[in-house]
């Protein structure tokens, strides 16, 4: 039976006025003892069990390890963590998961993936001039109570080589694709 999982990120840092892209960076990531747990299909909302429904955002630097519970440092973007849509925006649903052939650098195959997707606008969505680094998929939109709590079970950790900077002007896009 195959058991690995491999996610993936991209980040993609925009001007709102003239569309160019300022940053783009993709990296793999680390899947948490916790995010193991779930299953890959409930884990979306796909099923049954907790699901995972949004994507938190940080600002600290610290490697992430496959113990973590919660991002180091995490932003408190209008109360609430963003919802995961789909690379087009709309709500997850069960088609968005969907076969594929890849073979990463280990020789490990998967051969399901689903693509994830939240949009943070420096325009309304708060932090403005704050470092984005890290990065995880949560069971909760709920925020912790403080920057470094815990709130729901955290999926996976991303921190990205170098923090990106929102300003009122720029968005940030941030993917994650998960094989299986």
């Amino acid at each position: 039976m195959h058991s690995s999982i491999a996610a993936f990120w991209r980040i993609i840092h925009t001007d709102n006025i003239t569309g160019e892209v300022l940053y783009e960076s993709e990296d793999k990531n680390v899947v948490v003892d916790n995010g193991r747990a779930l299953n890959a299909y409930d884990v979306f909302g796909l099923g049954a069990s907790a699901t995972v429904i949004a994507l938190g955002a940080g600002a600290c630097s610290t490697a992430a390890v496959h113990t973590d519970s919660h991002l180091n440092y995490e932003h408190i973007l209008n109360a609430t963590r963003k919802t995961l849509t789909n690379t087009s925006g709309a709500a997850l649903t069960t088609p968005d998961v969907v076969s594929t052939s890849f073979t990463d650098s280990f020789s490990e195959p998967y051969y399901r993936k689903i693509t994830v997707q939240s949009v943070f606008n420096g325009a309304s969505d708060g932090n403005v001039n704050q470092p984005f680094q890290e990065f995880g998929l949560f069971t909760t939109t709920v925020l912790p109570g403080t920057p470094s709590g815990t709130s729901g079970t955290m999926y996976n950790h991303f921190v990205a080589n170098s923090a990106v900077i929102l300003t009122s002007t720029t968005t940030l896009t941030v993917q994650c694709t998960i094989y299986y």
